[in-house]
C-alpha cells in the first residue's frame, strides 16, 4: 500500500514491508528513507532557483554552477543573496521584502522585477493589502499567465513548485532560456505513436531539453524561514 502525506511531502510504502532482489535475498528489510525522483531524472535535472540563488555550490555530482566555485575568495560576485533566519519561522511582511530588494539594488545594482512565493505566503500578503485598503481584492494579470499582487511596482505571483516557506526575487534581465532544439517527438522504441491502454486511441510525447541560465546570481535574492499560514 502507498500513502501520500502532502503536508510533510512524504510517500510511505506499508506493504510489502521489504523488497527482494532477483535471487530472493532480502533487501532493505528495515524501514529506510529515500528521496523520490521522477523516473530518469536523477542527476539529470536542470539547475533550479535553489542552485542559482545560493552562497554555496550545488551538490558535487552536479558540479559548479557556471563552472565557478562560489566558495573561493574573489568569487563572491557569483553568490546569490539568501536572507535566512536560522531556521526560525518569521512573518512574511512587505518591509522584509523591501529590505531584500534594497540590499540587492545597493550591493549589485540588481533591479528586482518579479517575486515568486507559495500559496500561503501569497494569501497572507494579499490579506495585508486588503487590511491596509491598498487594493480592492483585485490582482494584475501578468503577461496573460499569472495573477499578481503589486509591491512598489514589483509583481508578486504564487507558484505551487516553490518552497512554501520561502520567496525569491528575480531580476529577469539576467536570465536566458537555452535549449538544444525546438523540440521533437519521442521515439526511443522506434515509433512515435503508441496505443493507449483500454482505449481506442493512440498517443505521442513531444519534448525538448532546456536550461534557464542566470549570468548574475548576485542580482537575485531569496527569503527563507517564512511562516506558512494555513487557511482556517
Amino acid at each position: 500500500e502507498i500513502s501520500v502525506n502532502k503536508a510533510t511531502k512524504t510517500v510511505t510504502f506499508t506493504s510489502p514491508a521489504q523488497f527482494a532482489d532477483g535471487t530472493g535475498a532480502t533487501v532493505n528489510a528495515a524501514p529506510t528513507t529515500y528521496n523520490v525522483y521522477r523516473a530518469g531524472s536523477y542527476n539529470d535535472a536542470i539547475f533550479g532557483l535553489d542552485a542559482v540563488i545560493s552562497a554555496s555550490n550545488p551538490p558535487a555530482a552536479l558540479g559548479f554552477y557556471g563552472g565557478i566555485d562560489r566558495t573561493l575568495q574573489g568569487n563572491e560576485f557569483w553568490q546569490g543573496n539568501v536572507f535566512a533566519n536560522g531556521g526560525v519561522a518569521r512573518e512574511a511582511t512587505f518591509p522584509l521584502i523591501q529590505e531584500a530588494i534594497d540590499f540587492v539594488d545597493e550591493h549589485s545594482s540588481g533591479e528586482t522585477n518579479l517575486i515568486i512565493c507559495g500559496y500561503g505566503v501569497h494569501r497572507k500578503l494579499m490579506n495585508d493589502l486588503l487590511a491596509g485598503r491598498r487594493i480592492e481584492n483585485a490582482t494584475t494579470k501578468l503577461n496573460g499567465w499569472a495573477d499578481a499582487i503589486m509591491h512598489n511596482g514589483v509583481p508578486i505571483v504564487r507558484d505551487k513548485h516553490i518552497d512554501p516557506a520561502a520567496m525569491v526575487g528575480l531580476d529577469t534581465s539576467h536570465w536566458e532560456l537555452y535549449q538544444n532544439n525546438e523540440g521533437e517527438w519521442m521515439n526511443k522504441d522506434g515509433a512515435i505513436l503508441s496505443r493507449v491502454p483500454d482505449r481506442h486511441a493512440y498517443e505521442a510525447a513531444w519534448f525538448r531539453f532546456m536550461q534557464p541560465v542566470c549570468d548574475a546570481p548576485n542580482t537575485q535574492w531569496k527569503i527563507s524561514d517564512l511562516e506558512v499560514p494555513v487557511a482556517a
